[in-house]
C-alpha cells in the first residue's frame, strides 16, 4: 500500500474482486474465481509517503466447476481498501 498524503492512514479494510477476463467464454463471476478479503491484522497504519507491505494476503481462487475457458485466461482483479485519516 502507498500512501500518498502529507498525514497518516489508517487502513481498516481491503478486499478484491474480479473485474475482467481476457478471453470469451470465460465469464466474470464467483464460479470463475473467488477473491477473498484481506487474512491479515487489521487496522494498520501507514505513515505519511510511506510504502507499506502488508504481511499477508488476499486469496485467490478457481472453483473447480469453472469453465475450461477460463484455463490460462489473464484475470483482472481490482483491490479496494477503505480506512480514514489516522488520529481522528
Amino acid at each position: 500500500m502507498v500512501n500518498p498524503f502529507a498525514f497518516a492512514l489508517w487502513l481498516h479494510g481491503l478486499d478484491g474482486r474480479l473485474i475482467d477476463t481476457a478471453r470469451r467464454g470465460c465469464p466474470i463471476n464467483r464460479s470463475t474465481l473467488r477473491v477473498s478479503g484481506y487474512n491479515g491484522r487489521l487496522p494498520v497504519v501507514i505513515k505519511p509517503y510511506r510504502r507499506s507491505t502488508l504481511p499477508d494476503s488476499i486469496t485467490v481462487t478457481m472453483p473447480r466447476e469453472a469453465s475450461p475457458k477460463c484455463s490460462h485466461a489473464k484475470l483482472l482483479v481490482a483491490l479496494t481498501a477503505s480506512g480514514r485519516r489516522a488520529g481522528r
